[in-house]
């Protein structure tokens, strides 16, 4: 059997999460343990806290009891929230759509200085299909200048020297 809810964090909790049906309403327990799915509005009864388990992700209820999928004699199921204790019944399956999932951001990787002379040419100066000729001599100045702390100037004294950029005599 599987349902379609979508979990929000609530504001101003840590760890409580609210579930909306397609139909708009919220998934709610009572004291009890009886599961119902009928609420309008958020309250306290329609608060589960997730935690998770070896097998998946079992949720609790304001109550302090789980959530559990519970097999009827007739072939069918019934869901309570009366379980003390987390087991394969009190186990789910969270699936979570891809942009909302969380994504590290990469590490940007280290330039050797003569990116960023490409990057002020494409910026700065007209770029009609011209391109920026670089030897590896001309790299290797331009490390050995972004070692010694002159970049800049280094990259000045070649805008100079290609006369690309009037602006930097």
């Amino acid at each position: 059997m599987q349902q379609v809810f979508v979990g929000s964090r609530i504001t101003g909790s840590t760890n409580a999460f609210t579930f909306k049906s397609a139909n708009s309403k919220y998934l709610s327990s009572d004291k009890f343990g009886v599961v119902a799915c009928d609420s309008e509005a958020i309250g306290g009864q329609e608060e589960w806290k997730p935690t998770v388990t070896e097998s998946g992700i079992a949720f609790e209820s304001v109550h302090g009891k789980f959530l559990m999928v519970d097999e009827i004699a007739g072939g069918g199921v019934r869901i309570r929230a009366d379980a003390e204790d987390v087991g394969f019944c009190e186990s789910f399956r969270v699936y979570c759509q891809s942009r909302f999932k969380y994504k590290p951001k990469s590490k940007k990787q280290k330039s050797d200085g003569t990116g960023s002379e490409v990057d002020n040419v494409k910026k700065y100066q007209s770029w009609g299909g011209g391109k920026v000729h670089q030897t590896s001599a001309d790299k290797r100045e331009l490390k050995k200048a972004r070692t010694d702390g002159r970049l800049a100037e280094a990259l000045l004294d070649r805008r100079e020297k290609m006369k690309a950029d009037r602006y930097c005599k």
